[in-house]
């Protein structure tokens, strides 16, 4: 779960640097001068995702900020797509590709 846009370390460095093609740096500065993101967000996903309503959701990187979690069709297509949201890491020596 990924999302809580509060002035952070990184947030703060992000403004910095701009990021690592810098287009995240006017979306943070934004939310930073607009108090960032309430935890409430947060929260509510992390509660979702303990229910039994995100049964078969496993291994996704889901923001709280950016996704549309709340969206049923959305969460709909989590459980239906594994590649939707999904981080993985191939590398061909440790980690190949399954098919």
């Amino acid at each position: 779960m990924s999302g809580t846009a509060r002035v952070t370390l990184r947030g703060r460095r992000i403004l910095v640097t701009g990021g690592s093609k810098g287009i995240v740096l006017p979306r943070t500065e934004r939310q930073i001068a607009e108090g960032g993101v309430p935890m409430r967000a947060s929260a509510e996903l992390a509660v979702l995702l303990l229910s039994d309503e995100a049964r078969g959701v496993s291994g996704k990187l889901i923001s709280a900020v950016s996704d549309d979690w709340r969206d049923a069709e959305f969460r709909a297509r989590l459980v239906a797509d594994p590649e939707l949201a999904t981080l993985r890491r191939i590398d061909d020596q440790r980690y190949r590709r399954v098919r």
